[in-house]
């Protein structure tokens, strides 16, 4: 179905399909959203949401997932009958280990349950420790040896920041699954466990769970929009071999978002990608068969997607964040507002904004970035473009 009157240029430029994006976004919704972001991840596009912190004072509506207990931010309440103990294990990258600490304060502060334990790799600790500082949670390490599976991983590397390229990232989380015995161990050990909250790149904690008949709740970080279209780009499979890398597609499910070819592929498990191919369908079905998603996002930011997910996929999504929210920010001084800050409170009134953000370990070109801050700029929309130093750097 066509919603745009003049069709997309086709060109291989990245600012062009920059344009075209946005163009889309304003075709279906008059403006953009302040929910429509770009974010690379797995090369898909990943709609996440930004709000100014100091605003969101007035609006509660966020809930923590049924499967933790209902409730809002606020007065805590009464602690939950059935989560006496729940046990987090955050994949080992900052963007996946910090939501689930906030989670896990949450958690203890909203008195949902009695304890939580975070387990993480002993590099990864002081990390942990620092955020949980004040709280009642518990940290445990299991050793992570991901060199003794894959020689070109550096010894002593426990988290994804410490890779020497992103190339290596399927190895990496493969190798995680050596951590499984002593996790087992840990685990047995902590006996009696309500939960297990895990990240969905660490798959072989269902296995784990099951083994000890607790539930397991899956977290990737992502928002609703990856959550949803992701699947809704599977099903449709991939376009015909004679389509440009930079034709589009109208995306069946949600037929006002267009997808480039390149969003289609999938690594062939005949290739050198195999190891991709077996991390992602170990992922997927993992995932599948647990319990629960946990999203940190609010039902009211993306109610499409999220419905598309209950609806289509399982298991079953529950939206839990903004849980940056368990540490609510003090009001800034007017002289302590940036100037990012106060041009965005110049947007407040009926304005949209486009937040665009890559990521911390995003590998990106310089050429591409150019293409990219082009394609915003001829979309002729109000953004607000985040860049590492190192990208911004000469």
């Amino acid at each position: 179905m066509e919603f745009t009157s003049n069709p997309p240029v086709r060109s291989h430029s990245a600012c062009v399909r920059v344009k075209n994006t946005v163009d889309s976004m304003i075709h279906r919704h008059g403006r953009v959203p302040i929910y429509e972001v770009f974010h690379s991840w797995q090369k898909l596009i990943n709609i996440l949401f930004v709000f100014r912190y100091r605003n969101l004072e007035t609006n509660r509506r966020v809930c923590v997932c049924k499967g933790l207990g209902d409730g809002v931010y606020g007065r805590p309440n009464h602690p939950h009958p059935r989560c006496n103990h729940i046990v987090s294990f955050p994949f080992m990258s900052k963007g996946h280990t910090i939501p689930l600490l906030y989670l896990a304060r949450l958690l203890l502060y909203r008195r949902l349950t009695a304890a939580v334990t975070v387990i993480t790799t002993p590099a990864n600790r002081p990390l942990i420790m620092r955020s949980l500082s004040g709280s009642p949670a518990s940290v445990v390490t299991v050793p992570f040896p991901a060199h003794e599976a894959t020689p070109e991983i550096p010894p002593s590397t426990e988290s994804t920041d410490q890779l020497p390229s992103m190339s290596l990232f399927p190895a990496f989380a493969t190798a995680t699954a050596l951590m499984q015995p002593r996790f087992e161990a840990e685990l047995e050990r902590l006996l009696p466990v309500s939960l297990l909250v895990s990240d969905g790149f660490l798959w072989w904690m269902l296995e784990s769970a099951n083994k000890f008949g607790i539930p397991r709740m899956v977290f990737y970080g992502m928002s609703n929009y990856a959550v949803g279209v992701s699947p809704a780009l599977l099903k449709m499979g991939p376009p015909d071999e004679t389509a440009a890398d930079d034709d589009t597609f109208w995306v069946t499910a949600f037929p006002w978002i267009k997808a480039t070819k390149h969003l289609f592929e999938f690594p062939d498990p005949r290739s050198s990608d195999a190891v991709n191919f077996e991390f992602l369908m170990n992922t997927c079905s993992s995932t599948a068969n647990s319990y629960g998603l946990v999203v940190n996002s609010f039902e009211e930011l993306e109610p499409i997607f999220l419905d598309y997910w209950n609806r289509e996929n399982k298991p079953r999504a529950w939206c839990i964040g903004p849980l940056c929210l368990v540490d609510q920010p003090e009001p800034l001084a007017d002289h302590e507002e940036t100037t990012w800050i106060r041009w965005l409170d110049q947007k407040l009134e009926g304005v949209s904004v486009l937040y665009v953000a890559f990521g911390s370990q995003a590998e990106i070109s310089a050429q591409q970035l150019e293409e990219i801050g082009m394609g915003l700029e001829k979309s002729e929309t109000h953004f607000l473009w985040v860049v590492k130093k190192k990208e911004n750097q000469g």
